[in-house]
Formats: structure tokens, sequence, C-alpha cells
């Protein structure tokens, strides 16, 4: 209300400065004198408005009154929202009988003049949206809507400054004569009834009452309040402050036709209200969608949905938005009420895992499911938070068993046999995604952003013909190379902002995205990335568009010569200052073979250096990048940049400039050089050549004579490194098994020869050892001997020539914490992870054979 009366009181003021201002400079013109002219042309004097064929639009222009005379009358649509139009004169829009759009919302329209729309034979939409109409009969004379018969849209909500005000009264003999009608916006009055008038508009199917579009305090509904508006298909009372006490079950009797209700938003209505006036639609059977999302008081008990309380819900509802209802539970029963459900959304409940979950299959012709968390953010209550006013019994009725509720069979979970798309976003999920099952089904579209899966383990069987994934804003670090092994048919792989950087520059194996040969569309943004591994992405042969943008990607050397299918790869807002000749050639032959390629390297800092030339020629002139260069920033040697304005024209005019001088001068020294160090080397060698000679022969009779012979001149086939805390593990368990396939053993405890340096002993170990295995767990990492046990066997290594280390990983160690030395030699040597389940014995036993082959093998 207080920003109402700002606003009438602020377009009051201005008409008065205006008027005083026009009278003082006496100008020629009103302010209604107003040219209409193409915008790409020169505005002449006075208020101009923008013209579209026989659109006008004359909003934001701040006119006081209708432009009258200043537009050809054979328009066919005005825009004059957002003015300060304060008064609609007769015969304001008498000239436009063509008219068939008329936009006066946003103005400051207090009432109408008995003739104000006359002429206006053609409209079929007027809009009044956000002015002063306030619903009393002084503000709508009897014939004001009279001349408008073809009209067909009505928009008056968002008018009333109080709709709590008892004089007000829903203009309904005004509107009566609008008998072609079939849209009609209104604020909703408080305890008010749609009059007898409106049984006049028979063609009337869309009735909008909504808060969210305008002001609605209906709070009541009895059986007399649509009683004068039986033919809807169409209804909106959403946001209206329904009460439960004030609602009848018989409020929609008088419907024959609704096909859509919207009763969101009104949470102290309460699910058991919301079942008893679906009395009136249950025998209808013309019911399809039902939106009822919050209709229980957010603060309310957990409730079970039973069959009482939907025993008179329609049967044939092909649509149900059902979110934010502090559902618990449901009994399997009530599915049968529901068999006709395309389309469910059952977002911010909280939902606990049962068996009665697995009746979702019985909804064989669901194809869309939401079970997301809540998208929704409320205000802090302004009274303390109350429960919904229900008995405790009433609050839990349900009709859930015990057998409804706990199952010992193994977890699958079910879905709908027809489904193609579900979601199941920002539901606060918290798990690693290790290997499940999901039952029959057909879905293509899986959505599970927002939530937190630091772990992709899988694999995951039963999504046969899935071809959407979007796992983005879920926190992974980790992908193991089985995960998308069953997934062979998706098409689009989401996994944006998530912590993937490490994990793919360092431990990735090139299998984790082999099997995605069907694969159009991959994100990777925001992940943190800074390389790849350059075969990563090899068998990615059907990709289309690629996402590595906002990373902190240095280079690029991905191998995209078999993504014959390219269009996209975006770039943009990483640290990449240029591209690989041999990536420019396999975007050059894609242009060749007429495909057509975007790169979108924007934001970038693109080095403007010598060094660059070839690929800034390049860039310049690739059909791959788009002519403008918007937002590219060319960045000078001493690492000052600025944001390219005219296609790297005056760059490369520069650079063109220098590197041609720096070639001959470069090219000048590098063969003074070369004939320099040639003299000189010359003579040196000439000098010392029998010395030479020498040495060279010492050192590779010193080599062979450090070289190993045959496997048999090792006395051990492995060294095994580990930390004390972990003995039990490697006495009980890998040492027995390794005995067992033949594996001849060192283990400092029974091996150390007493009184002799540990230092001492490990040298010997490791150098009469063929392998050292590493058993990598937490307590190793903050163990002295045993860091100094990798460092020999590495440098054993290196003396050797040989392949040393084993590494055996344990426990599943953050890589923050293994440190970059550490990363390094597992990177470079064998590592072997150790199962995620040890209880799987094949698993177990695949195990054990790989370490005994791995420490066999050189």
């Amino acid at each position: 209300m207080a920003v109402e009366m700002t606003r009438l009181v602020f377009s009051l003021l201005l008409c008065l400065l205006w008027n005083a201002f026009a009278a003082q400079a006496s100008w020629s013109f009103q302010l209604t004198d107003v040219t209409c002219y193409d915008p790409t042309s020169k505005a002449p004097s006075g208020i101009t408005c923008n013209c579209t064929g026989g659109a006008v639009n004359c909003s934001y222009r701040g006119l006081t009154s209708v432009p009258r005379e200043s537009f050809d009358a054979s328009i066919t649509s005005l825009d004059l929202h957002a003015n300060v139009i304060s008064d609609l004169p007769d015969s304001s829009f008498v000239r436009f009988v063509n008219l068939r759009v008329l936009d006066l919302s946003q103005n400051s329209i207090s009432s109408l003049n008995a003739h104000s729309f006359g002429g206006l034979r053609s409209l079929t939409t007027l809009n009044l949206n956000s002015n002063m109409l306030q619903m009393f009969n002084a503000n709508f004379p009897p014939n004001v809507f009279r001349p408008l018969i073809t009209l067909e849209t009505l928009l008056l909500n968002n008018n009333s400054l109080n709709v709590s005000d008892p004089a007000m009264n829903y203009p309904d003999q005004v509107l009566s004569v609008l008998t072609s009608l079939k849209t009609l916006y209104l604020d909703g009055l408080q305890n008010k009834v749609l009059g007898p008038g409106f049984l006049n508009l028979t063609s009337l199917t869309n009735l909008i009452l909504s808060g969210y579009y305008g002001l609605c305090q209906i709070k009541s509904l009895t059986s007399e309040t649509f009683e004068n508006v039986p033919y809807l298909h169409f209804l909106d009372i959403s946001n209206c402050s329904l009460q439960e006490k004030n609602v009848s079950h018989e409020a929609f009797v008088v419907f024959t036709n609704l096909v859509t209700l919207n009763i969101s938003d009104n949470e102290d209505l309460g699910i058991e209200a919301v079942g008893e006036i679906m009395r009136g639609l249950k025998e209808k059977a013309t019911l399809r969608e039902l939106s009822m999302r919050l209709v229980v008081n957010q603060y309310s008990m957990g409730i079970c949905l039973s069959t009482s309380l939907v025993k008179f819900f329609p049967k044939h509802l092909q649509i149900l938005d059902a979110q934010e209802n502090n559902f618990i539970a449901y009994s399997s029963r009530i599915i049968e009420t529901f068999l006709d459900l395309t389309y469910l959304d059952l977002s911010g409940n909280r939902f606990i895992f049962g068996k009665y979950l697995k009746s979702l299959k019985d909804l064989t012709n669901l194809k869309h499911l939401i079970l997301s968390g809540s998208n929704f953010v409320y205000n802090l209550p302004s009274d303390f938070p109350q429960s919904k006013k229900l008995t405790l019994d009433s609050a839990n009725l349900c009709d859930v068993t015990g057998n409804d509720l706990y199952d010992t069979s193994p977890f699958s979970f079910p879905l709908p046999p027809n489904l193609e798309k579900l979601e199941v976003n920002k539901a606060d999920l918290q798990y690693r995604l290790t290997q499940f099952t999901v039952g029959a089904n057909k879905l293509k579209t899986l959505s599970l952003a927002n939530n937190t899966f630091p772990s992709l383990v899988g694999p995951i069987h039963g999504l046969d013909e899935l071809e959407v994934l979007d796992l983005s804003f879920n926190y992974i670090e980790f992908i193991s190379d089985e995960f998308f092994d069953t997934l062979s048919t998706l098409k689009k792989l989401n996994i944006s902002n998530n912590l993937l950087g490490s994990f793919l520059s360092v431990l990735v194996s090139p299998r984790i995205f082999s099997a995605l040969r069907n694969l159009t569309v991959l994100d990777l943004s925001e992940n943190f990335i800074i390389d790849f591994t350059c075969d990563l992405f090899s068998n990615l042969t059907s990709l289309e568009y690629f996402n590595i943008s906002k990373n902190a990607l240095i280079r690029f050397e991905v191998d995209i010569s078999r993504m014959s299918n390219l269009i996209f790869l975006d770039f943009h807002l990483t640290r990449m200052t240029g591209l690989t000749s041999e990536f420019r050639d396999s975007i050059d032959r894609l242009l060749s073979n007429k495909r057509n390629v975007s790169i979108d390297m924007s934001n970038a800092p693109i080095s403007c250096n010598c060094k660059n030339y070839d690929f800034m020629t390049w860039m310049t002139s690739s059909k791959a990048f788009s002519q403008g260069f918007k937002n590219y920033i060319c960045v000078y040697p001493d690492q000052t940049g600025h944001v390219v304005n005219d296609d790297f024209e005056e760059d490369m005019n520069l650079l063109n400039h220098q590197c041609a001088s720096n070639v001959l001068l470069f090219s000048m020294i590098a063969i003074a050089m070369i004939v320099v160090v040639g003299a000189v080397a010359g003579g040196i060698v000439y000098k010392y050549r029998w010395k030479l000679r020498y040495l060279y022969n010492a050192a590779y009779l010193q080599f062979k004579s450090s070289r190993r012979g045959e496997d048999d001149e090792f006395d051990y086939d492995a060294f095994i490194s580990y930390d004390q805390e972990d003995g039990v593990f490697v006495t009980q368990t890998l040492v027995p098994e390794l005995e067992k396939r033949e594996i001849h053993l060192c283990i400092h405890a029974s091996e150390f020869t007493a009184g002799e340096y540990i230092s001492s002993n490990i040298v010997k170990a490791v150098n009469r050892s063929r392998k050292t295995v590493v058993v990598l767990t937490q307590n190793m990492l903050s163990s002295y001997w045993c860091n100094f046990e990798i460092q020999m066997a590495n440098m054993e290594a290196l003396h050797t020539g040989r392949r040393v280390l084993v590494f055996l990983l344990v426990d599943n160690i953050p890589t923050k914490d293994l440190g970059l030395e550490l990363l390094y030699y597992i990177r470079s040597n064998t590592y072997i992870p150790f199962p995620e389940d040890f209880r799987d014995t094949n698993g177990m036993s695949w195990l054990w054979d790989k370490v005994a082959n791995d420490i066999r093998n050189d």
C-alpha cells in the first residue's frame, strides 16, 4: 500500500511540475506530440516511439496522456506501459479501429470514463495491470467495456491497495458485456463472491486470482464463491491465504469442465482440506492438472499420505505438483489413485527410505518424476513457529504397515517402467556412488545436481537407455575406471562445478571415458583443472560440444584428431595463451571437410609475442573464431595487456614488424653461435681425444658391472615397505596371499640383520629384491623410515635403469595429503588401488594375482 501511495503522489507531483514548466516556457508542442520513427535513424525532436510494422512501442517515455493523433490509424498494437498516464478521456482510442493489443499497465490510472475505449471494436487484449483501478463501482462506469466486442484477454490485477476493504466488489455487471472474454486476471477480494454478472461470460475459461500476479486475500471458499463461473477450464487461486476452517468441500462442485487447478502456496489450507475440496471434482473426471505446492505449513509435523487423505482426488490426474508439503511417506495403496499421472513433482518433501517406494513402478504412465530438494527460500517467521494445527493422530494418519517400510532384499531403486526423466537435484544426498542397480526403466534423462557425491565408483546397472546425465555441483574428486562402463548410451554429460582438477591431471586413467562413444556434449567447466593426460578423451569420437571453460588450464594438448563431429570448443576464462600446431591442424581438417567449428577463447590471456606469432596468425584468419573477438584479451611480454576491440589488427601489425626483424637477427646470432661452439668443441675433442676415449670405456665397464643380469641374481622377489601400525595386515593377509602365489618376500621384521644400521639393512633389502612393494596407508605418510625406503628404491631404479617401485593403495587418501613428490612417484611407477569392497572374493583374488604378476614382470 505504501508503494502505491508513493507512486500516486509522485505522479501527481510530476504532472503539476510539468504543467507549470510548460506554461513558463510557452513550448509549441504538448507531451503527447509523439513521432514514430525507425530506431536506426536519427530521432526527430519531441517524444519518439519505436515502430515495427503495425506495432508501436511507447513504453517508458514519461507520457502523461494518450498520444491520439501521432500514429497511423491502422496500427494493430500499442504499448504504453510504464508511463505516468492517469486519465483515459472519452474517445482516447477512437481512431484505432484495427487495434488488437493495448498495453496500459504500470501507469497511474485510477478510474475509467464511460467512453474511454470507444472505437476499439477489434481489440482482443487489454492490459490494465498495475494501475490504481481499485474495485469500487465509481471507478468502472456501467458501459465502459461495451465497445470491446472482440476482447478475449483482460488484465485488471495488481490494482487494489487493500483487497480486505469490505466496500470492494468484483465488477461483475460492468464485465458482463464481454461475451467474448476467455482470460481474466483479477485481484482476489477477501470473503467476496463472483457476482451474477459473470454468468454472461460464457466464453470465460481462464480465471487468475493469484497473489503472485497481483493481490489476493480470498481466505474463504464457499459453495457460492464460484457458482457464477461454471464454465472455467483453468483456475489459479495460488497464494491467496486460504484457510482450512473457511473452506467448504462444496466450493468446486459447480465446475463441470475444470481441467487445471492451482491452489499452491496456501500453507494454512492443509492437506486434509485439499482432500475434502477435491470432493466436488472427483466425479466430474475432467481435472487433469493440479498444483498444490506448499499447502501445508512449513513447520508442520511430517505427514504420511494415507488412502483417506486422497480418496476424493480425481483418478484421471495427469500432472501433479505437490512440492514442499512435509510428506515423509505414503501408503503404497494410494498409487491406484494416480495411475494416469505423466508428471509428478514431489520436491522439497522429506521422504524416508522404505519398501513402499517400490510401488513407484506401478505408475506405468509416468514420464517425468522430480524428487529434488527445496527450491524455495522462506522468510523468518514473524511469530514463534507453530506446527500445523492437527491432532497427533491426524497429522500422522497413515495406513503404512511395517511391511511397507522394511525390506531385507538387496537394494534396488525402483522406477516407473516408462519414466523418461528423473530429477533429484539439491536433495541433500551425501553418498559415494558405489555399485547399485536401478529397476527396469526407459529413463533417458537423470539429473543429480547440487548434492554431495565425492567419489563416482559404480558401476550403475539398469540405465540402459540413459542419454543425459547431470552430476554438476557435487564436490566430485574421484571417478573410477568402471563408473561409465555401463552408460554407453550417454549423449550429454555434465560434470561441471566439481573438484576434479587434481584427479584428472595426476591419477587419471585414460579408460574413464572410453565407453562413452556416443557422447556428443561434455561439460567439465569450473573443475579447477590445470592439465589433462593427452589421451583422456581419445575415444570420444562422437563429441560435438566440449566445454572446459572457467578452469586454470594453461595448455590443451589433447588429441582431437578423431573427433570428426566437433562443433564447439569452449576455452573461455581459462589461462590458455594459445593452441598447439597439432590442435590447429585438426581444426583445419575439420573446416576443410565443411564442418562448422567454433572456438571460444574469450577472457583468456592470449600471448601477443613473437613466440606465439604462428597461433595468432592462424587465429585471426581461421573461420573457427567469430569476427570481432569480443572480450578477447591480448597480453604483452611485460605482462601488460588490453581488451581487443579491432579484431587484433593493431596487435598483428605490431607483431609483423617486430617478429620479421627478430627472425633475421636471431638467425644471424644462431649461425654465429653454431660456428663458435663447433670450433671450440672440435678443439677440445681433438686435444683430449685419448682421455675422452679412456673415460668412456671406464664408464661403460663400470655401468656393465653394476647392471643386474638374470632373475636368479636376486635373493627376493619383493621387499615389503610398510608402517609398523599396518603389521597385522601385512603379516596376516598380504604375506600369506603372495606366498601362496610363490612370491619370495623380504620382511624387515624377520630378514633384517641384528646389530646393523637400519639404513644399511634397507639399502641391502632394496638392492637384493627384484621389486619394492609400498603398502600405502595413512600411517605410512608420517613414517620417516618408510619414506627412506621409498627414496632408496627410487635411487635403485635410477641407478640400474629397471622399474623397482610398486604401490599398493590400501587407504583412500585425499590427493592433497599425498604431497607432490609422492604423487610423482605414484604416477611414474606401477600402482594398484585396493578394492572398495574387501569382502568381494573375486575382486580380492584379482588384486593379489595382479600384485604377484607386477612383481614378476619388469
